[in-house]
């Protein structure tokens, strides 16, 4: 059987081989305070400061009496730095089409590198808003969700 944190482990890796750049965490490391939670997806490239991340987290696990396979299911939290710009270039647009793409990763990559006994049904991110972190940052904020299959059991 495929551990849960091994499942974690190869969705992050999808998104990190897409946007190596951007923060990954295979648990959640929210707190309740969110003036925090922008540091934790803020990183520095060359001279460009920037805030992108993804966090994996398991929502729950089920085995179906008789089935062979057991389903969990991952929330991925993606977040992005807020930035004005003008309606052909804003931060809004930046991070619709990095959903946009890791959507159409996942599609290709069913079986997560775990081999053919693991397979996901998608990544569905039907949640985007944004947030106020502080009096003056703001994050764009994704709520996806993805349902795994292990038949290794």
């Amino acid at each position: 059987m495929i551990t849960e944190k091994a499942i974690r482990a190869a969705i992050v890796d999808v998104i990190k081989t897409a946007y190596p750049d951007a923060v990954t965490y295979e648990r959640n490391v929210l707190t309740s305070g969110r003036d925090t939670w922008a540091s934790l997806f803020r990183r520095q490239v060359v001279n460009e400061i920037f805030t992108h991340g993804w966090i994996v987290r398991r929502k729950s696990t089920t085995k179906t009496f008789n089935a062979d396979y057991r389903t969990s299911e991952f929330e991925v939290l993606g977040f992005y730095g807020f930035k004005f710009g003008t309606t052909a270039t804003n931060s809004e647009n930046e991070f619709q089409a990095i959903i946009d793409n890791l959507v159409e990763i996942f599609d290709g990559v069913v079986e997560l590198g775990l081999g053919g006994s693991v397979m996901h049904e998608g990544l569905s991110m039907p949640d985007i808003g944004l947030i106020n972190t502080k009096d003056t940052e703001f994050l764009h904020i994704a709520i996806g969700q993805m349902r795994v299959r292990d038949f290794s059991c």
